[in-house]
This record gives C-alpha cells, structure tokens and sequence, in this order.
C-alpha cells in the first residue's frame, strides 16, 4: 500500500515540475524545430528541383547538429533545475513535502532527462517525416531513428556529470563553471594522447587504436557509434549514465544544507578537479609549443600563458586574489608534474617505446608500405607478393593493417627471405639510433626539423615520403611503425653493401 502511495505521490509531483518547466519546453522545442526539420528543408530543398538527386551531406548536418546542441543544453538546463540546492529557503520548503529524499533526487534528475528530451524527440521524428516525404526512395528513416535511440542512451550520462559537478558545488555559478570544465576535459585528454603519439613521438602515429578517441571522449564515442562503428566503450558510457545518478544520489542525500553558497561544499572536489584540468592544460599547452625553439618559446611561454590562466580561474573559484601566492605555489606544482611528464615521454620516446624493434626470429614476415613513391631498389628485393589479402587476420584492405583511414597511392613490400628481413630490421634500428643520435626528440613535430648537413641527414625532411613499417607473425601484427623520410634514402640504407 505505501509503495503504491509512493508512487502517485511521485508521479504527481514529476507531472508538476514538468508543468512547472513547460514554457521552457516549448522554447527548447522551437530550438530543435528550428535545428532539425525547418534546417533540413532549407539546406536541401535545391535537391528537389535537381535533375540528379544524390546524397548529400547537408542531410546529415540539421540532426548532427542538433546532438551538439544537445550536449550543450544538458551542461546549463540540469543546473538550472537543480539550482533550488543553492537556497537554504528552498532547501527548508522541499524537505517538507511526503517525499522520500532519494526519490526526490530521481524525480529531478527524470525531469532533466525529459526537459531535454521531449523537444529533441519531437524534432527529431519531425525531422524524419520531411526527409521522407522529400526524398522517400533513399531517406534511410529506419537509420536515421535508430540514432535517436542511441542519443536517447546517452543523455543520461551528459546530464549525471553535469548534476555531478553542480551537487559538489556550493554556489550556482561554481556548479555551471565545474560542469562545462568537467566536459571539456575529455577534448583536453584527447588532445594530449593523440597529439603526443601523432606528432611528438617517433613512428608512433599508427600505434593508437583507431577507436582511442571513444575511450576517450563520451562525445565522439556518441557521434562514431551514430557513424557505425561500435564498441566497447558505447556499453560503458551508457553503463556509467546510470552508475552517476546513483553517485550523485547519495552525495545529494549526505549533502548538508549549511553548506549551501560555500565554495568548499565538498572539500575534495575543488581542489582534484582544478588539479586534474590544469594538469591536463598545461601539458597540452607544452605540446602546442614545443615545435617553437628555444628555452623561453617552449618553456617559458607556456608556463606563464598557464599561471595566468590559472590565477584567473582561482580568482574567479575564491571571488578574488586573497589566496594569490597559494594558487602560485599549487600552479608551480601542477606544472613541473605535467612538464615532467610530457618532456620525460618524449625525451625517454614514451619511456622507451619508439626505440623498440622485434627480434629477427620473432616474425615470419614484414611489410614495407611506401606512400606516394617507389623504392629505386625494389628490384634487388625478392618480393613475394604486393597485395594485402591474407596478410593479417581479420584485415582485407591495407588501411586495416595501416592503421589509417584512407591511403591514396602507394606500393607495398612483403619480405619473408631470411635475408631481406634482416636487410629491413637493420634499416629500421639505423633510422632509430639516427634520429635519437643527431636530433633533438623535443624539435620533433612528425615529420620532423630540416636536418640540412648533408643530404643523407635529411632522414626526417618534412618534403618525404611516409613509409610503415609492419612486422607479421602469424597473421598477427607484432609492431608497426611510420616514418617520413626520403625515399631515395632509404633506398640507399637498404642497398646491400659491398
């Protein structure tokens, strides 16, 4: 009887604050209208006229953007619903209704989700019936709602770290500022990771997964698996929705009302998450610099683009500078650990990584893979094949083994003699101890400084070829590396010597 109870009181009490929020429905929903079906209609009503109707990627556009925006609201409309946790007032009148605090915090939390919801659902299937009355013989509807699906299970993952971050917080604006910093740190990860491997480390540009950025970024996790590539990831991002709301459900139920416009609501958030941000910006701004030479370009320029950076913050975070030389000596602190790690990762090649090579007897074949060019020796090889079927399980075309996604004209070398796979190992450690002996890693930008001494010096010019190298056992892959380099000398390196 008082589960029963319960639940009309609940229910009545949703049905409440979505009266409550109904003018700011239909303003979100004029929003998505606008976004989703009146944008598509303008951007491809030329199609309609034209004599070859043909997909276009103005079809995509309306509802993509329209996730982003998405993404955007569930930051500001969460903390705007939640903001009565802000006031003591407020705070004092909702504890006095018949309501459970636990199902109190559900019934808000379900209301973000349908404040946000209900508008871009009505959009979107609004969106869906003009592209198939448009254009009814190749608008895929069936595709194009089964994204809806996928937005729909993520939303409760954008709108738990925004109520995260508001709960820790003990003043609106505080909660508002933690919420979107909490969300842009996934762009500062991905950043760092791939800008780290892609340009600053030594043939590492195809050692990442292809799916890092989903492990990464709850954002692009969204938009790959709307695109078709599903993965582990999509099942933890949607696993970890309902995992927050029950985190922040009990921080909401041990959350003290006397802490309430206190900046230090929750006395290890402020301080882990400032940490934790800056350390992440600051040592991507490192690596933005790092092509620049010199000790005050590389160093001094990002140290001090970041202190001011977070001076500001903090001011803002204490409302003003009373805690100045503390927040210097925390930056300072920040900074040598990420300095630290971004130099000593590139100084030691991610910790030895970029100088390993595999052992002659622990592959059966390798690849050479050139890129726009051809080797000028490639007749003194004993080629056995030049395609890519059945060379690595699993992959049919060489972008799969590559790691890239689109290669335009190149030549590939598959070596399975005893003595050109040994002709290729020793290249490819010479073209290691070349660059860790005569170039400085941190001048290292991927494709590398002009090194103009001499001609076979030029190992790392900018103008060259890209070549990969991939070792095979087993129809298994045991290392893959890339470098840009002549190819007339890595010709030369690979020619037998006399």
């Amino acid at each position: 009887m008082n589960k029963i109870f319960d639940s009309r009181i609940n229910s009545r009490y949703l049905a409440f604050l979505l009266k409550q929020n109904r003018k700011l429905i239909v303003v979100l929903s004029l929003v998505f209208l606008y976004l989703i079906p009146l944008n598509f209609y303008t951007s491809n009503r030329y199609m309609l006229v034209s004599e070859v109707a043909s997909y276009s990627y103005s079809l995509e556009f309306p509802f993509q953007s329209a996730i982003v925006i998405l993404i955007i609201l569930s930051i500001v409309i969460p903390c705007i619903l939640l903001s009565f946790i802000m006031n003591r007032s407020k705070m004092d009148t909702y504890q006095t209704l018949p309501i459970r605090k636990r199902d109190f915090f559900l019934n808000h939390f379900i209301e973000a989700l349908l404040v946000l919801l209900i508008p871009f659902v009505f959009a979107w299937l609004l969106g869906i019936g003009v592209g198939y009355i448009m254009f009814p013989t190749w608008f895929e509807v069936g595709d194009v709602f089964t994204h809806l699906l996928k937005v729909i299970l993520y939303t409760p993952f954008f709108v738990g770290l925004t109520q995260f971050a508001f709960i820790n917080s003990g003043r609106m604006f505080d909660g508002l500022l933690y919420a979107g910093i909490l969300h842009i740190t996934q762009f500062f990860m991905f950043g760092i990771i791939t800008t780290l491997f892609n340009d600053r480390l030594l043939g590492l540009s195809t050692y990442l997964d292809s799916n890092i950025a989903s492990f990464l970024s709850p954002d692009i996790s969204l938009f790959n698996w709307i695109g078709g590539n599903f993965n582990f990831m999509v099942i933890v991002w949607v696993v970890l929705g309902i995992v927050l709301h029950f985190v922040n459900q009990h921080l909401y139920l041990n959350r003290k009302i006397e802490n309430i416009d206190d900046s230090a609501v929750n006395p290890w958030f402020v301080p882990l998450v400032t940490m934790i941000i800056f350390g992440l910006f600051i040592s991507f701004i490192y690596l933005i610099f790092l092509p620049y030479t010199g000790f005050f370009n590389s160093i001094i320029l990002p140290f001090v683009f970041g202190l001011i950076s977070y001076l500001i913050m903090d001011g803002i975070i204490n409302r003003g500078f009373h805690n100045l030389y503390k927040a210097i000596r925390q930056y300072a602190i920040i900074s040598v650990i990420a300095g630290v790690v971004i130099y000593g990762s590139i100084f030691t090649g991610f910790f030895g990584l970029t100088k390993q090579t595999p052992e002659l007897n622990s592959f059966d074949k390798v690849l050479l893979v050139s890129e726009h060019s051809m080797l000028s020796t490639e007749g003194e090889f004993n080629v056995s094949r030049q395609d890519a079927v059945g060379l690595v399980n699993g992959a049919s075309r060489m972008e799969d083994i590559l790691n890239v996604p689109y290669l335009g004209d190149f030549r590939t070398y598959v070596f399975e003699s005893d003595y050109d796979k040994e002709r290729i190992l020793t290249t490819h450690r010479y073209i290691i101890d070349h660059f860790y002996s005569e170039i400085n890693p941190l001048n290292y930008n991927g494709y590398g400084p002009v090194h103009q001494s001499t001609l076979n010096n030029n190992v790392y010019y900018y103008d060259g070829s890209e070549f990969y190298f991939v070792y095979i056992k087993d129809g298994a892959i045991i290392q893959r590396r890339s470098y840009q380099m002549f190819s007339s000398y890595l010709s030369n390196l690979l020619r037998p010597k006399d």
